[in-house]
């Protein structure tokens, strides 16, 4: 379909650009994806805002924009490769 987005899939199509690293907050978001993955959807909510200080909708922004970061690949690239799989499959079923 030629709508659809271009999504990289292997590292050798997400090189980071000028070396450039996640910043403090965009780091919190991914290791939240971890800690929040076992989680019910109240418990993660109440630890994002609580952790992370921010709202659920904002993280979730935030969290779908580094998924296209070649930074947030580089440092994370199975969570990644997980996401993005996950947010392909979810827009696949919906849209």
């Amino acid at each position: 379909m030629a709508d659809e987005p271009n999504i990289p899939e292997a590292p050798e199509t997400a090189q980071p650009s000028a070396g450039r690293t996640l910043t403090g907050q965009e780091d919190q978001i991914l290791q939240g994806v971890e800690a929040t993955s076992s989680m019910s959807q109240g418990r993660r909510d109440c630890y994002i805002r609580e952790v992370l200080g921010l709202a659920p909708t904002t993280y979730f922004q935030f969290l779908n924009a580094l998924l296209d970061d070649p930074a947030a690949w580089a440092a994370y690239p199975a969570i990644i490769k997980r996401l993005r799989d996950r947010r392909q499959r979810n827009r696949d079923l919906h849209w």
